[in-house]
């Protein structure tokens, strides 16, 4: 009273019918869900706005965003990288805590992470050409792999480092853009070294950290993986030495040749031709291969009912 409100709250709207709650909720359904988040709720409650109390709201929207959660893994797959030494990647990372820029390419069947390239105190990544020097190195050293997957930035896809791959009868293999996930591996490889080195190497300088940058290679090589079956990467990796070097550049010129044409009708099959729609039918042609020939094996999620392990 002191306060001039009303003594006796006005009740909220009454229970929304069964036709009316199915409605709202295929509209919420339409939404983009995020882990935590849902846009565009505050312009849908704005339309229902006394014919739904905010608690039934915030319910129903949770319950949406559970729902999609539970379509994406249904969707989801994983790939089980089958051949080590086949297939490499290479990504960058900033440590910009010690001033240092970080260029890893990592076996991907073995999770084997190669002598990084690191450069102190630079704002940007490492130019196309020197990554293009740093891949011959690792290759002269280990032999090229059959495909190399990396991700759109302007420096991984340099003139210089496509003539390398080239030379070497190498497969590029490009994430979609704006998709991380697509190179997951490489992706979980440089997180592991950014939580080793702020673990590890923190309050060194960019020198320190440069120069110590093969011991924190070398200290992940020797860490027993549940994925490798309790193996190291450097046992794995070392075991399949042989297998890239089996394939000459003969084998690779046929690899190349049988993607090229599968590519070709594959994207003879879509509406258009553009740049997107290329990049498209060349990862199918190149996944179709490594997936013939058991290189990598791909995995759907099983529903399982919950009275079994």
């Amino acid at each position: 009273m002191r306060r001039g409100e009303r003594l006796c709250q006005v009740p909220g709207p009454e229970a929304m019918s069964c036709e009316r709650e199915g409605e709202l909720r295929a509209r919420l359904a339409g939404l983009e869900h995020g882990r935590r988040r849902t846009a565009g709720t505050g312009a849908v409650y704005a339309q229902w706005r006394g014919q739904v109390s905010r608690r039934q709201f915030r319910r129903l929207v949770e319950e949406a965003r559970e729902e999609d959660r539970r379509q994406e893994e249904r969707r989801r797959v994983w790939v089980e990288w089958r051949s080590p030494g086949l297939v490499w990647a290479m990504d960058d990372l900033a440590l910009t805590g010690a001033g240092v820029m970080w260029h890893q390419v990592q076996d991907l069947g073995s999770r084997y992470k190669l002598e990084p390239a690191v450069a102190c105190r630079r704002r940007g990544v490492l130019g196309g050409d020197e990554v293009a020097r740093h891949l011959e190195r690792l290759f002269g050293a280990w032999g090229a792999p059959l495909v190399l997957k990396r991700d759109n930035g302007s420096n991984l896809n340099h003139h210089e480092v496509d003539a390398v791959l080239e030379a070497h009868g190498v497969l590029a293999l490009n994430s979609p853009p704006r998709y991380p996930r697509y190179n997951g591996g490489i992706e979980a490889g440089v997180r592991e070294i950014r939580a080793t080195v702020e673990t590890l190497l923190a309050g060194l300088g960019a020198e320190a950290v440069a120069g110590l940058s093969g011991e924190v290679a070398a200290l992940l090589n020797r860490r027993a993986r549940p994925c490798l079956r309790g193996q190291t990467s450097e046992i794995v990796f070392g075991l399949a030495g042989a297998a890239a070097a089996s394939y000459g550049m003969g084998d690779r010129k046929e690899v190349r040749g049988y993607v090229e044409a599968l590519a070709e009708e594959l994207l003879g099959r879509l509406e258009g031709d553009g740049p997107r729609a290329r990049q498209w039918a060349w990862r199918r042609a190149i996944e179709t291969w490594l997936q013939a020939r058991g290189v990598i094996a791909v995995h759907a999620a099983a529903e399982v009912l919950p009275c079994f392990p």
